[in-house]
């Protein structure tokens, strides 16, 4: 009964989240951006992927989000300016998108798909030397029974 209640309690604090996966609202201006990350190796949507969105005048970040299961992501109610959009997920390389403008005549943007290309890293060969389990990742136990 009370692991019913501690998790009814979880879900209800964690819910307004889950609503908003993919959305982030920012400041009062009326553009906005849309896209779909994918995986430049297999073309398959990358959900997770962190998005930020950063202002080009002086590399501030304006607003972030992540992609969804199907790798959509929108950022709403962004101000008339120049932007560069920085998306990131673990295991892919980074990919910075060139330089775009909002403005009263071009307020929504869609970006298409923007591809991640996979990075070409073992990760046992990455763990190896923090986990001292021989090359298994750091949350492998090894036992002598």
């Amino acid at each position: 009964m009370k692991t019913k209640i501690v998790a009814t309690v979880l879900f209800l604090f964690m819910l307004p989240g889950f609503l908003h996966a993919g959305q982030t609202i920012t400041s009062g201006g009326k553009g906005h951006i849309t896209g779909k990350i994918r995986n430049d190796k297999n073309n398959l949507p990358i959900q997770d992927a962190n998005i930020e969105l950063f202002s080009a005048a002086d590399s501030s970040l304006v607003a972030g989000t992540i992609s969804d299961g199907s790798g959509f992501f929108t950022i709403f109610r962004l101000d008339t300016g120049k932007y560069y959009l920085v998306v990131n997920s673990p295991e892919f390389v980074k990919n910075e998108l060139r330089e775009f403008s909002i403005n009263p005549s071009n307020n929504k943007i869609e970006l298409g798909e923007i591809g991640l290309h996979p990075e070409n890293i073992n990760p046992l060969a990455r763990n190896k030397s923090r986990s001292g389990n021989h090359g298994f990742p750091a949350n492998v136990i090894l036992s002598n029974k």
